[in-house]
């Protein structure tokens, strides 16, 4: 759309200078959430619906790219399929990604576009609900995805800089879809 009237122009602009740490985010207004596919709705709740041809929804929060090593925490409510906290994100095809499923959790690797499984756990208290907290830990040396606030599965990895973001996805075409309440990141 580039009927851009002021106002708007200006909440983009904003919603891309760099963000500090720590970082909370109510969802009130749109902070810079930035749309990689999908439908993506930000301002009051942020969600993400995946279009009727398509399987999931991103968005990447804009000024974040220069956190290093962080947790972030994501209070969503998960409706079906795979919900992912993303991590150390350069640009909306690389980053890495704490993937919960039903009983299940993945750390993935994104590298322009290429997903690489690095571990998974069995959790059979990962189960879809509402007012959930998905977390992300990013140390030098490691990644760790956190359920409710508790450790699930880890990995040794060396760090990299990025910012955060999230997604849905759902196998059937348009079923994917989750809402975010809330996010808190802090610098570790």
């Amino acid at each position: 759309d580039h009927d851009w009237d002021g106002t708007e122009l200006a909440d983009l602009l904003e919603g891309g200078i760099p963000k500090s740490l720590p970082y909370e985010d109510t969802m009130a207004i749109d902070r810079g959430w930035r749309n990689a596919w999908g439908d993506v709705a930000a301002g009051g709740i942020l969600q993400l619906k995946a279009v009727p041809t398509q399987t999931s929804a991103s968005s990447i929060l804009d000024g974040t790219r220069l956190w290093k090593e962080y947790e972030s925490e994501f209070a969503a409510d998960w409706q079906n399929g795979a919900f992912f906290v993303i991590g150390s994100a350069s640009k909306s095809d690389t980053y890495r990604a704490c993937v919960y499923q039903d009983g299940r959790v993945m750390i993935q690797d994104t590298s322009d576009g290429k997903d690489t499984p690095l571990t998974h756990a069995q959790a059979p208290g990962v189960t879809f609900g509402k007012n959930l907290r998905f977390g992300m830990r990013i140390m030098p040396t490691s990644i760790t995805c956190l359920f409710n606030g508790t450790p699930v599965v880890s990995v040794t990895i060396a760090s990299r800089q990025g910012g955060i973001g999230v997604q849905t996805w759902n196998p059937v075409p348009g079923a994917a879809l989750a809402t975010i309440t809330h996010v808190s990141v802090h610098e570790l």
